[in-house]
């Protein structure tokens, strides 16, 4: 993926005079080796270290970065490099990491611009440096990176040292540092490091040992361009080791790729999987890869290189920046943003895997097999159509591709759905109550035969990810072609009611259309054409407004008008950039151009008919940054009578009895490290393989330490608490026992009854909390079917055992949306545990009769792993502490909600 250094061209320098340098790249494979030797002591000793506490160095949560991996070597003008910042900061990218790969000359003066374009705008914009291995001399060249930039107004750092980022290998820095160091200046180190053997699925003891090997180092910067399961298990181990040592981890993150090997991110999904697992790893800061990459094709951004002439390679529209802006609030704040239109995205490669077919501008070629860098495709790719949705309410979709219509239910909010791969042009219709909201069809066609013009093979040109999107709102404006003013060859013609405009294949033959209002934003372009040739068509799209300097190629984007039937009208969609500035937009046949030079292999094709351009603007999404509250999320219960226990049980479930409730709330998750620590900071000591994530369920707690969490948290929020020690009796006041007053209106945990009213329905009579279907691990939530501590042998080299982030399993939630009611911690109740129960009709009960053992309730990932049933019991020792298996959840009297609930209201 990397690229970007190398001699220069007369051209480039040419373009340098024009202020528009750039580099000539070089994709040589990695020069340096690197051996790192890890003493076993010294990692014996790292992974029996207490959790660090937090300290200054590593950001708070509200100091979350999104960074974003810049290529140097595309160099633009100081207009563009504003239009990229702005466009970045509005999708939620705080700054750019200025990977360069090589420094004097170009790089400089683009570094330059970069960085006065962004103190110019004046909007907080960071900027850091990240060399690569190919920079050299290194420790001279990184000094002067340093030195140059170290105090300007837009640099990124932390406690006051500027970060210095990188690609290459950790034990390159020293050198460098010790250079600066001499002159009074420190960094905060925080590389993508290479690993010995360029290891693939690096270990956490692999990541604790970089920081053994290299001590200067500050954190990682995670640069993810691996399959899908790999860059999650890469974050996760990264984060763990730096959470341990108390070092700062940028998770990685990457919409699409296809360099080493091409790469399936199952559309908008895959790419918002990765931030969801940063999320719920607690990252420092996310690392995009990448912003503007070379030929591969991860690039956020839909503008392309060089001069911005290319259009072939322009893949993306800002579909991937909008999944950015939504998954950016999220990772800031805590919480899903509120969607504030229904917005739905097509992501799809054109051509299946095994087609394999490629023209590479002289004759036909097999591209896994023909010299020179072409992805390898894998058994991990797949043939399939990506429908992606925000959405406000749910939906019915149509995804009819190749002859086939798929039928599809979008919930309301994140929706996936993966459709069959064929031959053909996507087309989505979606619907709500039997009204249309959307209609449009895919970007590029699903070729079945290789032509010269869809078959390049060019530089990773074969294989690439295209996006759409559309957004149901109010129109901006409609643009009527034929109102516009028609270029060279253009004619309107009249087809039915409409009146369109047909262009031929000479230059600027298309239209030309004003437009009046607009604000800087993304807009949804909708383009109505008809195009009844057998292939796909391709005109450029311009629009004025965008920052440009005089010598800067137009700001365009290339729109490919996939074939309809003969008089049919299609609307093709996507997301772009408009301006406040922007007074006209122009649609039309252009020829290919390189650097200023004629390039016939990149000419638009096709002649079409077009009635009109649709404008739609994209609304930003809305976060909620009022403080959280200071107790967990609570779900409230209405009264109710529902049989408790079972006969088809154990014999302590029984006899089945009616019991009352009174209306009550409970947590609707198991309570998080995160959430205990801030009542017992050391508590995070315990933190291990089996619950380390802020938002996994703390473990390691007796019954005593759930009851005095919740007296703290009534403390906390101004209720009486509920737990006391009192003497057992009057005359023997040394022995205590603790006793829970449940009129207090205090948090507390749920009494056993209250657990099993809620997990079994409220009277509905489940067997598990979802239903009556028998328990799925890995669906209805985090348990073994056989006991995680049952015996088997062979082992794994790593054992996969651990809780999971709570709220994992939405398809095992219970009737209210209480969560893990079945698995991942077992859960303490109030109650003594005692049988058999009583016969008769009660309300309310909570047996406080002093005995052996407290009640468990819930099953876990490992012990009681069987122990599903919301009728099934458990119980243990109140005093025990050490247990893996052991949580629990907090419940809180009517009365004590309501209480809390109009603070919340008055704050």
């Amino acid at each position: 993926m990397r690229g970007c250094a190398g001699p220069r061209t007369d051209a480039l320098e040419r373009r340098n005079a024009q202020v528009m340098q750039s580099g000539h790249y070089s994709n040589a494979g990695f020069g340096m080796k690197t051996r790192l030797i890890l003493a076993t002591s010294a990692i014996s000793i790292a992974l029996h270290l207490s959790w660090a506490q937090p300290e200054e160095e590593t950001p708070s949560r509200h100091d979350r970065l999104v960074l974003c991996w810049y290529m140097v070597c595309f160099g633009e003008s100081l207009e563009v490099y504003k239009q990229h910042i702005e466009l970045a900061q509005r999708h939620g990218i705080d700054g750019f990491l200025l990977d360069v790969g090589a420094w004097e000359g170009n790089y400089v003066a683009s570094t330059e611009r970069i960085y006065e374009a962004a103190k110019q705008l004046g909007t907080g914009f960071r900027l850091a440096m990240a060399p690569e291995y190919s920079v050299q001399p290194f420790s001279e060249q990184v000094r002067d990176m340093v030195l140059r930039f170290k105090d300007h107004p837009n640099q990124l750092k932390v406690n006051g040292k500027p970060l210095l980022s990188g690609y290459c290998s950790a034990s390159m820095f020293p050198p460098a540092l010790e250079k600066l160091k001499s002159d009074g200046v420190e960094v905060t180190l925080v590389p993508h490091v290479f690993l010995p053997r360029f290891v693939y699925r690096p270990s956490f003891e692999e990541y604790v040992g970089q920081f053994f090997s290299t001590p200067s180092l500050s954190g990682l910067m995670m640069f993810n361009a691996s399959e899908l399961g790999v860059n999650l298990s890469d974050n996760s181990a990264a984060r763990r080791a730096t959470m341990m040592l108390n070092k700062i981890c940028a998770a990685g993150v990457i919409p699409a790729y296809n360099s080493a090997n091409l790469q399936d991110y199952r559309g908008m999904a895959g790419y918002l999987l990765q931030w969801t697992g940063a999320i719920y790893d607690g990252a420092d800061w996310i690392s995009i890869v990448t912003w503007n990459d070379y030929n591969e094709d991860s690039a956020l951004m839909p503008m392309r290189w060089p001069a911005g002439s290319e259009r072939y390679l322009c893949t993306h529209d800002e579909s991937f920046l909008h999944y950015t802006a939504f998954a950016s609030a999220w990772f800031k704040t805590g919480r899903q943003p509120t969607i504030p239109q229904d917005t739905l995205f097509l992501t799809y490669r054109n051509r299946s895997k095994w087609q394999r077919r490629a023209w590479n501008g002289k004759e036909w070629v097999d591209v896994s097999l023909a010299a020179g860098r072409f992805d390898q495709i894998h058994d991990d790719v797949q043939d399939l159509v990506y429908l992606d949705s925000l959405l406000r309410e749910p939906a019915d979709a149509v995804v009819a591709v190749g002859g086939e219509d798929h039928s599809v239910n979008l919930p309301a909010g994140i929706g996936h759905a993966e459709i069959p791969m064929k031959p053909g042009v996507p087309r989505l219709i979606v619907r709500r109550s039997g009204r249309v909201l959307a209609d449009m069809v895919g970007r590029k066609q699903i070729i079945e035969t290789p032509t010269e013009q869809n078959s390049q093979v060019g530089y990773h040109a074969a294989n690439r990810v295209w996006t759409c999107g559309i957004a149901i709102g109010p129109q901006a404006a409609v643009l009527e072609a034929e109102s516009g003013v028609l270029g060279t060859g253009a004619v309107a013609i009249a087809i039915g009611r409409a009146t369109a405009v047909r262009n031929s294949e000479i230059k600027d033959s298309g239209f030309m259309v004003k437009v009046e209002g607009l604000q800087t934003a993304t807009y949804n372009i909708r383009i109505r054409y008809s195009n009844p040739n057998p292939d796909e068509a391709r005109l450029t799209l311009f629009a004025d407004g965008a920052p440009r300097a005089a010598s800067d190629y137009p700001y365009f984007i290339p729109v490919f008008l996939p074939p309809t039937w003969p008089n049919e009208f299609q609307t093709a969609s996507f997301f772009w950039s408009l301006y406040d500035q922007t007074r006209h937009l122009k649609l039309s046949w252009q020829p290919g151009s390189m650097w200023g030079r004629p390039d016939p292999s990149d000419n638009d094709r096709g002649c079409v008919l077009v009635d009109c351009i649709e404008l739609v603007k994209v609304e930003p999404f809305l976060t909620d940054r009022s403080p959280s509250p200071l107790y967990p999320e609570l779900v409230r219960i209405p009264g109710g009578t529902f049989i408790m226990g079972s006969n088809k049980g154990e014999p302590d479930e029984q006899p089945p009895h009616k019991v009352t409730i009174s209306p009550f709330a409970i947590g609707r998750y198991e309570v998080t490290n995160e959430e205990f620590e801030r009542y017992d900071p050391s508590h995070r000591a315990f933190r291990d393989g089996v619950s380390w994530r802020d938002r996994e369920p703390v473990t390691r707690v007796s019954w005593i330490d759930a009851a005095r969490y919740c007296n703290w948290l009534s403390e906390k929020n101004g209720l009486t608490p509920v737990y006391s020690e009192q003497p057992v009796r009057p005359d023997r006041p040394q022995e205590k026992v603790w006793v829970a007053n449940l009129n207090a209106d205090g948090f507390r945990l749920p009494t056993e009854a209250e657990w099993e009213y809620v997990a079994s329905g409220r009277g509905e009579g489940r067997t598990y909390p979802w239903g009556n279907d028998p328990p799925q691990a890995g669906r209805h939530g985090r348990f073994s079917s056989d006991g995680a501590s049952a015996p088997r042998l062979p082992a794994p080299a790593t054992a996969e055992c651990g809780v999971s982030v709570v709220g994992a399993y939405p398809d095992g939630a219970s009737r209210d949306l209480v969560m893990d009611m079945a698995g991942n911690v077992a859960e303490w109740c109030t109650d003594w545990y005692w049988y058999p129960y009583p016969s008769e009709a009660q309300t309310d009960p909570c047996n406080q009769t002093p005995g052996n053992f407290r009640v468990i309730r819930g099953g876990s990932w490992g012990w009681y792993g069987t122990s599903q049933r919301c009728s099934d019991r458990e119980f243990n020792s109140q005093n025990y502490p050490g247990h893996a298996y052991y949580g629990f959840r907090v419940a809180i009297s009517d009365a004590g909600w309501k209480k809390i609930s109009g603070q919340r209201a008055q704050e």
